[in-house]
């Protein structure tokens, strides 16, 4: 193979560590959220907590040795200036946090990206939430977000045949004071954002295609039947303004009719190349997997084209947080989430429907 395109962890042998977090009744999922090294040798590990359908986001610090400890955010709508506990204000109400993203600012503050939802305010977007000291996080743009979803209310045109969400937000009017959604900032949520060397932010995400019915990648049972999910990447100045760069990454005719690409998870080597995670998803059978891919530039990439390590026993779908390979002494960690069931739900093992934080380690 050539040194280029060698992928992460080439040749290297897994070791599952198992469950790093979880919770007797609710849902985890750091998917494609972020875990970052901090002081004492441990990790912070940023993740959405799920009960039914009210979620939230929070982070857990430790290491894999002693464990980790986890801390639910508390949401104001109002600014926050201090608090003791982590802290997301500025936040309208009912609104919901999810798929937290965190970036160290080039000021040295913080800034959290996440996915809001409020279903009958016809709310999907992705804000940011700006931070001094790492604690208290401040929404600073909940009606000019960075990006949209293709159900929020701004959005146009709408996209039928999506149950969920589009159904609701086709009851739902955009406010007069409200601009409508540019076309280019529209995506499909899966969204990670990184900050490049020269202090720039890059950010990939979902974006979905109609095919015709007759088609064979239309599947009736997923949850956004007549759709394929591709890549497309943005950049952005300041973080907060982003301009498209177009699709990097789509199926193609090599690949079954019935796979799409959910999510891409990135690491920047310090040469400018990247290595890349896919979400490679089985639409017809409701399953998700990785995929391993590499890039010279953030935007040609080369694809291993095949399953990147076996789901273990009692995992339906696997997503991996959005910074994979993290360095730890000789190993390197991949962190993901592990659901007992498809994407649509429809199937699980065991009696309710589940989502853990698991790891499994390389040496390096």
């Amino acid at each position: 193979m050539n040194d280029k395109h060698k992928f992460a962890c080439y040749n290297k042998t897994p070791e599952y560590l198992g469950t790093i977090l979880s919770h007797p009744t609710r849902n985890l999922s750091a998917f494609p959220a972020t875990v970052e090294q901090i002081a004492d040798n441990n990790l912070r590990m940023w993740y959405s907590d799920i009960t039914n359908d009210v979620f939230t986001i929070a982070r857990a610090e430790g290491n894999l040795k002693r464990g980790f400890k986890p801390m639910r955010f508390r949401l104001n709508d109002r600014f926050v200036a201090k608090a003791s506990v982590p802290t997301l204000g500025n936040l309208p109400k009912e609104w919901m946090p999810t798929q937290p993203v965190h970036i160290m600012l080039p000021s040295g503050g913080f800034r959290l990206y996440f996915w809001a939802h409020c279903y009958k305010q016809g709310i999907v977007r992705y804000l940011a939430a700006d931070s001094d000291d790492g604690v208290v996080y401040n929404v600073v743009n909940a009606h000019s977000p960075c990006l949209y979803h293709y159900c929020d209310r701004a959005g146009n045109p709408r996209l039928p045949g999506i149950s969920g969400l589009a159904g609701l937000r086709s009851k739902v009017k955009r406010p007069a004071c409200e601009q409508m959604s540019p076309p280019e900032l529209v995506c499909n949520d899966a969204t990670t954002v990184y900050r490049l060397p020269d202090q720039s932010f890059e950010v990939y995400s979902a974006a979905i295609i109609s095919v015709r019915k007759d088609s064979p990648e239309y599947i009736p049972w997923d949850n956004c039947p007549g759709k394929r999910r591709l890549i497309r990447r943005w950049t952005s100045v300041d973080g907060l303004h982003f301009i498209p760069s177009g699709t990097v990454l789509a199926p193609d005719e090599n690949d079954h009719p019935w796979i799409q690409f959910y999510y891409l998870s990135v690491r920047h080597r310090p040469d400018g190349t990247r290595d890349g995670i896919i979400g490679l998803y089985d639409v017809l059978a409701q399953r998700m997997d990785f995929e391993r891919c590499v890039s010279q530039d953030g935007i040609h990439w080369h694809r291993e084209r095949k399953i990147w390590l076996d789901r273990k026993p009692g995992e339906v779908c696997v997503y991996a947080v959005g910074t994979p390979f993290i360095s730890d002494g000789d190993h390197e960690l991949l962190f993901y989430t592990a659901f007992n069931y498809t994407h649509n739900a429809k199937y699980r093992i065991g009696k309710k429907l589940k989502g853990d934080i698991r790891c499994v380690r390389f040496l390096t």
